[in-house]
Order: C-alpha cells, then structure tokens, then sequence
C-alpha cells in the first residue's frame, strides 16, 4: 500500500472540510441582508444576527413565527452587520454595534447619537441612563443608550434627554446630591484618539 495514500486523503479531507465551512461563513454571511430568506433555505435562524418569535414581535397563542433582524445594539460587535448597522464607541470606550445613520451631520445637536460626529456648540456628549429608583447605569450594554448623546449639559437647566445621571450638573437636585458626572467622557477620549493618530501620522 502507498504510504502516502492517506496524507492524501486526510489533505482531501482537511480541504474538503475547509470549502465547506467557508460556504457555511457566506451562507451566514448572506443572513446578515435577509434572515427570512436564510431560514427559509436553511431553518435555522442565526442566532447572532437574527431573532425567531412571533411576527411582529408581540407573543400570543399559535402566532405567524418568523425570523427578523435583531436590532443592530442587541448584535456582537465582531457579527455586526454594516448594510444596515455601524460600529460606534459605546458608553464603556469600546466598540458596540449600533444602527446605521442616514447621514453625517457637521455636528450633532440635541440627543444626537453618535461618535461620527462631534456636537453642536453648547453641547457635550453623556452616557447614563436613570432608573425609577435613581439608580444609574452607565454604560446602558445592549440597548438604544449604549453610545453618548449629544446634550446642553451645564446651561443650569434639566432639559429634554437629560437626568441625574448624564447631567448630574442640572438634574442632580434634592436627595441626588452627587453632581460630578462619572460616565463614560466621549469628548475626551475622541480627542486623546485624534492625537494617537496625529501621532503616528495617520
């Protein structure tokens, strides 16, 4: 017998194996445009990109079941689809994923959501989100709040969008003694990011 036969094989194989789950990757890949589409093929709803439930998102008895994109904030980083997602740096200085904008303003005014952009003068970018028994959460993982919005935090006055949290320095009043906001300074680290760069000349 050849003795060479089966590293032959065992190459065939190992290739085999490879092409096939590289067809899998794009069939995957193909999931993030159309997650209905993909399980009709397939069955199999991708659990990274998609959720199956009841059409509409609202369970009751003997409902349609379908499979739909999951909301871009609720999606891995490193899954995050950019047809109709975009990463961003979220309220904990890392990536998250996050819906895609339609456009680019030349700064973000009030409750802009974004670190494509820099905010409107009078404006800064906070994190925070506060619960009905005061407590806060910073960093806001997995849901709309997850990246700093643009607010007029400092103007003395608790405006729309704005709480004890993510402007402690308008609506931290009463029992919220705390005024020193201690989220996430999306300001400071898109300027820190800016010298890195200007650093190695990029």
């Amino acid at each position: 017998m050849n003795r060479w036969l089966p590293a032959v094989v065992l190459t065939t194989l190992i290739f085999a194996g490879s092409a096939a789950q590289a067809e899998e990757n794009q069939e995957a890949e193909k999931s993030l445009i159309n997650c209905w589409e993909y399980y009709e093929k397939t069955k199999i709803c991708p659990k990274q990109v998609c959720d199956f439930g009841c059409l509409g998102g609202v369970y009751f008895k003997d409902c349609e079941m379908t499979c739909e994109p999951k909301p871009c904030f609720e999606i891995e980083p490193s899954q995050c689809p950019t047809d109709r997602c975009q990463l961003q740096i979220g309220c904990e200085a890392k990536e998250v994923c996050y819906p895609l904008n339609d456009y680019q303003p030349s700064c973000g005014d009030l409750a802009y959501a974004g670190s494509d952009a820099q905010c409107c003068r009078g404006m800064i970018k906070r994190c925070g989100v506060e619960f009905f028994d005061g407590s806060c959460d910073m960093s806001a993982r997995y849901s709309m709040f997850s990246v700093p919005i643009c607010l007029p935090c400092g103007n003395g006055v608790c405006n729309q969008f704005e709480n004890a949290c993510n402007c402690p320095e308008d609506c931290g009043k009463g029992y919220k003694k705390n005024k020193t906001y201690t989220g996430f300074d999306a300001d400071r680290h898109a300027e820190e990011e800016r010298r890195r760069r200007e650093a190695e000349g990029n």
